[in-house]
């Protein structure tokens, strides 16, 4: 008999049987673990994990690396512990590893997060702890013989930085403008890139301005999540039409921390 296992996220509504439906239900006290530690330093904190179901379940953690992905959009992607080159993963250690949890009842794991003394590390430093259960098998209708194996997980994310390390920067780049007519729209696309050593999340605006200085629209581009390396594109449209003339216009990314990046375009009107 083959298992494909699929996870379901906390709380997330599925088209599962009620049995099975009704074990969706973890929930932690820290989803987010932010600390600023020097080479060398160690530190301890606990995570409690609540079983909000109505079973006792028994929940496996463990560690894997976290990045965001390439669309930007603040998804993340999980690898392989001690796999993405900012991992630090190997830096926390934790226990116990196996939870036995009560209906309605809660448990806690205590890490340790211990930095190595190398002078080379500097920056951002990422990994997530999760929590995962069993909560049921139900067979792959697609293959005979399969069994589909259902697990909650979630997870604390790991977001360590090397303190006074970090570097925020960053790139902007407008692409050419398409001249439009005078009913508009126009298409606006731009690439972000994280040039530092730390992730990014940043804001991102435009407005559009006359020769005589006066901003006649403004509008919102998607937000950016980047991790360091990461160029991610951003794209969006002016909808109100334009007279005829000549223009500016100028993209933001407030990335936050005192990095605002600002481009400008001329755009001309026929």
């Amino acid at each position: 008999m083959r298992f494909v296992t699929s996870w379901l996220a906390a709380g997330l509504c599925v088209c599962l049987s009620p049995a099975l439906a009704g074990a969706v239900s973890l929930g932690n006290n820290r989803p987010l673990i932010t600390l600023s530690l020097a080479r060398g330093e160690a530190v301890q904190g606990s995570i409690e994990v609540v079983n909000n179901g109505e079973s006792p379940i028994s929940v496996k953690a463990y560690l894997a690396d976290w990045r965001y992905s390439d669309a930007g959009d603040g998804t993340k992607e999980f690898v392989p512990p001690a796999t993405l080159p900012r991992s630090c993963a190997e830096w926390i250690s934790f226990l116990p590893q196996t939870l036995e949890i009560p209906a309605h009842g809660k448990a806690v794991v205590d890490y340790t997060v211990r930095v190595p003394g190398d002078e080379t590390l500097e920056g951002g430093y990422y990994a997530v702890l999760f929590f995962e259960s069993i909560i049921g098998e139900l067979p792959d209708v697609q293959q005979d013989g399969a069994v589909v194996r259902f697990a909650a997980r979630i997870g604390s994310l790991f977001d360590i930085e090397i303190q006074q390390t970090a570097r925020r920067e960053g790139r902007l780049t407008l692409r050419p403008l398409a001249a439009p007519d005078a009913s508009g729209p126009f298409a606006l696309e731009a690439v972000l890139a994280n040039e530092g050593n730390t992730t990014l999340q940043c804001e991102n605006t435009f407005h559009v301005m006359g020769t005589d200085g006066v901003v006649v629209g403004r509008g919102q581009l998607p937000k950016g999540y980047l991790s360091p390396g990461q160029r991610v594109p951003l794209s969006g449209f002016w909808q109100e039409p334009l007279s005829a003339g000549a223009y500016s216009v100028v993209v933001t990314a407030d990335c936050g921390e005192t990095l605002v990046l600002v481009e400008e375009q001329a755009l001309t009107v026929p």
